[in-house]
């Protein structure tokens, strides 16, 4: 009897935890509280072998959105381009902007 309270204790956390998750379109930083929740809850329904489909919706929910939030985190530090415009100021490009080509002995050799 306590087997079954304890897992259907851990089927609902998981199912609570789901939820708001759900509702968002993408995770950001302000869902990092909830995945953690929800990894939590995904540990216990598998130690108290939860319902096979709610746990593979948890675990398949918990997996897409910290992917989303690895990307956007990611995404966030590549650099901004920098794009041509007209008459920039003198300190608007650097020299890794610019490019140049390391000549060496070897390179580049004559025709």
């Amino acid at each position: 009897a306590d087997a079954l309270g304890y897992r259907s204790r851990s089927e609902y956390w998981l199912y609570q935890c789901c939820t708001p998750l759900d509702a968002i379109d993408c995770a950001d930083e302000s869902s990092v509280r909830s995945l953690e929740r929800l990894e939590k809850a995904i540990a216990e329904a598998v130690l108290r072998k939860a319902q096979p489909e709610l746990l593979a919706r948890g675990q398949k929910l918990f997996a897409c959105r910290s992917a989303e939030l690895e990307l956007k985190r990611s995404m966030r530090e590549l650099p901004s381009p920098k794009l041509p415009i007209d008459d920039p100021p003198a300190d608007y490009w650097s020299e890794e902007d610019q490019g140049h080509i390391d000549e060496t002995e070897e390179y580049p050799l004559p025709p």
